[in-house]
C-alpha cells in the first residue's frame, strides 16, 4: 500500500522508555555554625549530591537522557 501510494517507510531501531521515581531525602536540623561538618545531615545536600549522580550517569551513557524534573524542600523547624 505505501508503495502504490509513493510513500516511504522506515524502520524503528530503538523505542524510548520512562522510568519515574518519587525519592525522599530525610536528614536532620541541627546546621548552625558550630556543628561540625562530619556531624551534619543536611538532606538538601544529598539531594544535591542525588541530582548530580543521575546527570553524570546521562552523560556518559550513549543514548540515554535524564531529568530531575521537581524538587520540594520542606524544612521543619524547632
Amino acid at each position: 500500500m505505501l508503495d502504490t501510494e509513493g510513500l516511504s517507510a522506515a524502520a524503528v531501531t530503538a523505542i524510548v522508555g520512562q522510568t519515574r521515581l518519587s525519592l525522599k531525602f530525610s536528614g536532620q536540623a541541627n546546621h548552625a555554625g558550630t556543628t561540625p561538618m562530619h556531624l551534619r545531615h543536611d538532606a538538601l545536600a544529598a539531594a544535591a549530591e542525588w541530582i548530580t549522580a543521575v546527570e553524570a550517569l546521562a552523560q556518559r551513557s550513549d543514548g540515554m537522557v535524564a531529568t530531575v524534573g521537581q524538587n520540594q524542600r520542606r524544612a521543619k523547624c524547632r
